[in-house]
């Protein structure tokens, strides 16, 4: 999708469902706090097929946000000129993403998921345990997920070792964006 869409898109979730007949859509957003989604105003709608291939007629659309809302079941917008559910539903499980330079910039140690994944993951001892294949929430802290194995093809199920290391100071070392390297503090057969 970035080849497509540009290297500065950013995907920050997904829309998932209608919510009633007046074109309001059900999102799921991949931001923390979930409803940090609607900060942004303006978002780039990466139109998908029914198989979820993207659609060879519209790649993508611009959407303003008019209204949006929390209910008990989760997130819902609506977007401006998307008034009636058969509209709507040409955007359904598109993709919602923002031109990277929207997003804030962090403090010193602080990175976006999105940076990390990817990331070689090598010890003290220079051994590579795997790359960054996404990060899980917990109560506590947040956990790495490094997996081993061939990276060739996003396609191919990876069948290497997965390893969860604790997103904490004790092991996580030095991040280092540029070479694509994280080093850890975690033996390698742990």
């Amino acid at each position: 999708m970035a080849n497509l869409m540009g290297e500065n898109l950013v995907i920050l979730g997904k829309i998932c469902g209608h919510f009633g007949v007046n074109g309001w859509l059900k999102i799921v957003s991949y931001t923390r706090p979930a409803s940090q989604i609607f900060q942004y105003d303006n978002w780039t709608l990466v139109c998908l097929d029914k198989s979820g291939r993207l659609n060879d007629k519209r790649l993508w659309v611009e959407g303003e946000v008019s209204a949006f809302k929390k209910n008990a079941k989760g997130l819902v917008v609506k977007l401006a000129g998307y008034d009636s559910r058969e509209v709507s539903a040409t955007l359904m499980g598109s993709n919602i993403g923002i031109d990277r330079s929207r997003l804030e910039p962090l403090p010193e140690g602080d990175y976006y998921w999105l940076d990390l994944i990817g990331l070689s993951v090598v010890n003290l001892e220079g051994v590579i345990l795997g790359k960054v294949d996404h990060l899980l929430e917990t109560g506590a802290n947040d956990v790495l997920v490094v997996r081993s194995g061939s990276f060739q093809d996003a396609k191919e199920e990876n069948t290497g070792e997965e390893r969860l290391l604790p997103w904490i100071a004790n092991v996580v070392t030095r991040v280092d964006l540029k070479s694509g390297v994280m080093t850890v503090d975690w033996k390698e057969h742990y």
